[in-house]
């Protein structure tokens, strides 16, 4: 069996963060036919582990060794192993893409409208950039877990009768803004900040927030 080793000369974290995932990909496949098949099979995944340590070590040399890993690091929910992916998949160049709904849309965050005389439909946009759309995807799940406003934000879309998936979709879709405006501004997430801006803002999510039980 050939194993995906790391580059010794990584040219980016989002090389070495997609070759992670299919490592990982293929240590889950493994582990699924471990299951009565035998020891040889014990082996191989105990190979795959070791290359998955070896991808995360250069990762994580990699990513302190970036000049916005502070910025990254201060995302809440990312920290050291999400905000490696975050940056290798996004960037650290706001004008790369022009505007925070061009990001969104690449990110499929952002839902595709479809008008038609009476006719208004809205689905999921499929045509993104699958590994960006994963990353944030798992981001909005660790930053609802760390955040008061992200958590009521996610529970509000939960009673209103989407699912799981969609609700992380769409409080995805607001920390892509939080991050592109971050990105344009050189500077850490700020959740002081933040807090006074929906204030200022009468945001319905700071409302929820200070009504939830302390």
């Amino acid at each position: 069996m050939v194993f995906l080793q790391p580059p010794r000369d990584p040219q980016s974290l989002s090389e070495l963060c997609f070759g992670f995932d299919r490592v990982a990909l293929r240590l889950e496949q493994q582990t699924e036919v471990i299951k009565g098949t035998g020891k040889i099979h014990a082996v191989v995944a105990g190979q795959l582990s070791q290359q998955l340590k070896l991808y995360r070590k250069q990762i994580e040399a990699l990513f302190q060794q970036h000049p916005d890993q502070d910025l990254f690091g201060s995302l809440p929910g990312a920290k050291q192993m999400l905000a490696p992916r975050l940056l290798g998949a996004v960037g650290n160049d706001p004008e790369r893409y022009g505007s925070q709904q061009v990001l969104q849309c690449i990110a499929g965050t952002a839902p595709v409208s479809y008008d038609s005389g009476q006719l208004h439909q809205v689905h999921v946009r499929w045509a993104c950039d699958k590994f960006l759309r994963h990353t944030v995807h798992l981001w909005a799940n660790c930053f609802r877990q760390k955040s008061a406003w992200g958590q009521a934000y996610y529970q509000q879309k939960r009673q209103q009768g989407m699912n799981h998936a969609c609700a992380l979709r769409c409080l995805a879709q607001r920390l892509l803004k939080i991050l592109f405006r971050m990105l344009q501004d050189r500077k850490p997430y700020d959740a002081e900040l933040h807090a006074r801006n929906q204030q200022k803002h009468g945001s319905w999510v700071l409302k929820l927030v200070n009504q939830s039980p302390a």
